[in-house]
């Protein structure tokens, strides 16, 4: 693809309101597609941007949701589930159910004849940490399982797609991690940069382009 495309990740998390409008109308001046985590209740501060919006609800779905610039040209579009809610329990980051997961992704023509698919999830958390008991063992084990699922599924989704792929995710884990290992061998790169002090866990993988430059905001 000889088109150079710019987009980021983000994720919204518990942030008050006047932050999270700020930054997005920060980041959809400054890349083409801005790919969203924990946004399901944002739909006013997305609306806010007065860029072009790719969100669903039901089913969890609007945990992830898409800007781009008004110039993009979206081909299609649409959600493909990875998990279902999953019971983990008490231990670790984040509810006792985890919410179903799924893949946002949209095709867009990025000019010059060339097309990108744009993909948007958010992962399990609290899977690298130390487990230190039968109730943190147990739940490690649950939270680890339902990841392998995750990426399983991203891997059989991204077989299924032709052309370059540019994979947005928090991955609440390095990209060292082994349960990432299969999105390697599936033939993308990661790219990252530290964003949580010295962790790099919001990651863009990248499938049939040529990664170019990384910055964490």
């Amino acid at each position: 693809m000889s088109t150079t495309v710019t987009t980021c990740t983000y994720n919204a998390g518990n942030a008050g309101s006047e932050k999270v409008t700020a930054d997005l109308r920060s980041l959809i001046g400054l890349f083409i597609i801005v790919c969203l985590q924990e946004v399901a209740d944002r739909a006013r501060e997305l609306a806010a941007t007065g860029a072009r919006v790719l969100q669903l609800d039901g089913k969890d779905r609007g945990h992830v949701a898409m800007l781009l610039q008004n110039s993009v040209q979206v081909l299609s579009w649409g959600y493909e589930q990875c998990t279902r809610r999953s019971f983990v329990g008490a231990w670790g980051a984040g509810p006792r159910v985890i919410a179903a997961k799924w893949i946002l992704w949209a095709l867009v023509d990025v000019g010059d004849g060339a097309t990108l698919t744009a993909a948007d999830t958010h992962m399990v958390p609290s899977v690298q940490r130390k487990a230190t008991g039968p109730i943190a063992r147990l739940g490690l084990r649950r939270r680890r399982a339902l990841y392998r699922k995750h990426v399983a599924a991203i891997v059989s989704w991204a077989a299924t797609v032709s052309g370059p792929i540019a994979l947005h995710m928090d991955a609440n884990a390095t990209e060292d991690f082994p349960l990432l290992a299969p999105l390697l061998e599936a033939g993308f790169v990661c790219m990252t940069a530290p964003s949580h002090g010295d962790r790099a866990i919001d990651q863009v993988w990248v499938r049939d382009a040529r990664p170019e430059e990384v910055r964490a905001l």
